[in-house]
């Protein structure tokens, strides 16, 4: 078996996240929401304070808000 080199896997990648439906990148925004909330420290927290902007200019901003929202719960448990 070949192995990919790096710039390939990353370019693979990025087409798979242009194939995802508004349904799909819906339902990933709402999944990360529902997560963000149960890993509060100090138990759940209100939907609005994870909330994931509605609109975005581009794919690239949502998924940077996506990514961010990932991280930020990660922090969130003591």
């Amino acid at each position: 078996m070949a192995k990919q080199s790096r710039k390939t896997t990353t370019a693979n990648s990025a087409d798979k996240l242009h194939l995802l439906s508004n349904r799909e990148l819906a339902d990933v925004c709402k999944k990360i929401s529902q997560k963000n909330s149960t890993l509060h420290a100090d138990g759940p927290v209100a939907p609005s304070t994870w909330a994931i902007n509605e609109s975005h200019d581009t794919d690239a901003l949502l998924f940077e808000e996506l990514c961010y929202h990932m991280f930020a719960a990660g922090f969130s448990r003591k």
